[in-house]
């Protein structure tokens, strides 16, 4: 396209950056489709939808029967590769510890809990002994075993066992063993014995007072032996005054492990190196799940990305940086714990239903649910059916990003690539035809002006193509930066009063969006059979992906295209003002009228009027200046990415790599 195109009958956009997004359904159609399904088409997510009979997918599907002969080879070759193992879904096996036998053994012992021994033997559940019953020890003074009552005895065994380590129970158990030396022995040849040991017992209110041995091992369940392996040779212990709960959190130093081999302990230095390679891995949000909890935090790796091919490569790449490569197990839990997957949700769910679904929403709620969005889509069926000569009906959104360039070659297959994206609107006429807008990431981004500008400019070219035309309705989803926001509104605001003419946004039930240009994404993914190198082969593919009754009409975007309007007619679209009243999110249309009043609607039942925005509209002079001064850089990651996969494209891309600007 032209800039003189652009330009025609144009006037200015605006540099505000406020915007009235609606918070919850923020994102662009950013997911992935499977070759063999419309992903962008949800109609089996939901089981109300029916499809009209005049579906522009029927004559999708005959383009693709008519040019099967075309791309057979390629899909033969193709079928070669992946074999019968396509519609398997194969998942990398993960360890869990929790359900090994040796594990849930020791968990048993640690809680003390009845088990049964390695070699098949009953082992009872910890207990607690009986109490002193030692002579010597009534009569001893510095003995207290005859005043411990029951009581606080089984609160010291409970408070014991209540710990979550033998480490920090080891220390519990030292700090309450006070160790001193012979000052004479009786035996002066012969023995061996070096030291006295003195056992106390810490009561409820933090008393601490000195009990036999046996006592002492009885009260904690355990027995003498164990407690003596645990003091002897392990130096002075602390003060029997300290406080076990600060020493339950410290640890004994374990055995030192191999130093070299599979077995050795991973460093700190390798596990970095490890967690940067796995961040530095291309990633896409998902669209669909993105303000799902599960997912909200997820990054997703291009299609076709396995766990043990990204392991190849981190193998190789930590040769060349010589850090130790890990295991595929360990490198497995690294890459999990990054919220990294594999696995792209290919369909969106609507999150009432499936709350639904789980009792997470009363039934009145979900009714109500269902009520807007039978609404919604009877609405627009009645549009489909009232579209003419004076009144132009469509359907609009963006499609998932197109990575450029795209091939199979395995040197390009871990690289970050230019992203491309595809702005398509089309017709609920007769006719049906079909628009894409495409740029790549250096020549725009995705704000609010972006496709406000789009959406003015496509629909002038419409008024000015067609002067009968009186009335415009345009239904798309509800996503805030592309839609439903103050800057989409003031262009349509605008429009409406330059032709005169009355325009009207209509928006979809969040999880109920299918649209008949829906199928016009899923038909350009069925074409994308060959190499795509540069932007220039997608336009190409993307006019070449429909035949019957028209091709799509693609226009290339530059930077340089792209406006934003200055002075806005009103700052926000919400229908309400204070606290309590509605908000962005629960707007199903705007109207626009050629005397610039702008109207709201709630609701598409027959009980729904048009009520006045209650906000103050201005009437200022609009125009469109420039959105950009100059292209947008990328990273220089990207940049090097990109100049290193020229080795496997043709020459004549190279010069498109070479320019693209970079930071």
């Amino acid at each position: 396209m032209s800039q003189s195109e652009l330009h025609a009958d144009s006037k200015t956009p605006d540099s505000s950056s406020e915007m009235d997004v609606e918070p919850e359904a923020s994102g662009m159609s950013v997911a992935f489709i499977d070759p063999d399904m419309d992903a962008d088409d949800d109609s089996d997510r939901d089981p109300h939808y029916q499809p009209d009979g005049d579906d522009p997918s029927s004559s999708e599907t005959e383009v693709a029967e008519d040019d099967a002969l075309v791309y057979r080879g390629v899909e033969q070759r193709e079928n070669a590769d992946t074999g019968e193992n396509m519609n398997k879904t194969k998942r990398h096996k993960r360890s869990d510890p929790e359900k090994w036998q040796q594990n849930i053994y020791k968990k048993k012992r640690l809680t003390g809990v009845q088990r049964t021994g390695k070699t098949g033997k009953d082992i009872p559940a910890a207990k607690m002994g009986p109490p002193c019953q030692s002579k010597f020890c009534q009569k001893a003074k510095a003995h207290y075993c005859q005043f411990i009552t029951e009581e606080q005895r089984r609160h010291i065994f409970h408070k014991f066992w209540s710990i979550t380590s033998w480490e920090a129970r080891q220390i519990y158990i030292r700090t309450l063993i006070s160790k001193k030396e012979i000052k004479q022995k009786k035996k002066i040849q012969g023995s061996r014995r070096q030291a006295s040991y003195a056992y106390n017992l810490q009561l409820q209110d933090g008393s601490i007072h000195q009990v036999c041995k046996p006592l002492f091992a009885s009260t904690f369940g355990v027995p003498e032996r164990t407690l003596m392996s645990w003091i002897t040779d392990r130096g002075d212990s602390s003060s029997a005054a300290s406080s076990s709960d600060s020493l339950s959190a410290a640890k004994t130093p374990s055995k030192p492990g191999p130093k070299s081999g599979k077995c050795a302990k991973v460093t700190d230095a390798d596990n970095e190196f490890l967690r940067a390679w796995l961040k530095g891995l291309p990633t896409v949000d998902s669209h669909y799940c993105r303000s799902t909890p599960t997912y909200k935090e997820k990054h997703f790796l291009y299609p076709g990305t396995t766990i043990a091919n990204l392991h190849r490569e981190y193998k190789e790449d930590a040769e060349k940086g010589g850090a130790r490569a890990v295991e595929i197990s360990y490198f497995t839990d690294k890459f999990h714990e990054e919220n990294l997957s594999v696995f792209i949700p290919r369909k969106d769910r609507c999150d009432v239903c499936e709350s639904f679904k789980y009792g997470n929403i009363s039934k009145d709620e979900y009714d109500k649910h269902i009520e807007l969005k039978d609404e919604a889509r009877k609405e627009k069926a009645l549009d489909k059916e009232a579209a003419s000569a004076s009144k132009s009906v469509w359907t609009m959104d963006l499609q998932a990003v197109l990575l450029c360039p795209k091939t199979m070659a395995s040197t390009m297959y871990y690289k970050t690539k230019l992203q491309l994206h595809n702005f398509t609107l089309f017709n609920l006429d007769s006719k049906k035809q079909g628009y894409c807008y495409i740029w790549n990431e250096t020549e725009g981004d995705l704000k609010s002006e972006v496709f406000s500008y789009l959406q003015y400019h496509h629909f002038e070219t419409i008024i000015l193509e067609n002067p009968n035309l009186q009335e415009l309705v345009i239904w798309s989803d509800g996503c805030g930066y592309q839609n439903r926001n103050v800057k989409v509104a003031n262009a349509y605001s605008a429009l409406a009063r330059k032709y005169g003419i009355r325009i009207i946004q209509k928006f979809l039930v969040a999880g109920h969006t299918q649209m008949e240009c829906d199928s016009m994404h899923s038909t350009i993914e069925r074409k994308i059979v060959n190499d795509v190198f540069t932007e220039r082969d997608y336009a190409v593919l993307i006019q070449c992906a429909r035949i019957r009754p028209t091709p799509y009409i693609v226009k290339q975007m530059k930077h340089q295209d792209f406006m934003k309007m200055e002075n806005l007619f009103f700052t926000s679209i919400r229908p309400g003002k204070k606290s309590g009243d509605p908000v962005v999110h629960a707007l199903r249309g705007l109207m626009y009228l050629s005397d610039g009043t702008v109207k709201f609607r709630l609701s598409f039942n027959i009980h729904s009027t048009w009520e006045a925005l209650p906000h103050r509209i201005q009437n200022v002079e609009t125009k469109w200046i420039p959105l950009y001064s100059s292209r947008l850089p990328i990273n220089i990651r990207k940049f090097n990415d990109l100049q290193s996969m020229k080795t496997v494209m043709p020459a004549d891309c190279y010069n498109f790599f070479d320019t693209l600007p970079h930071e």
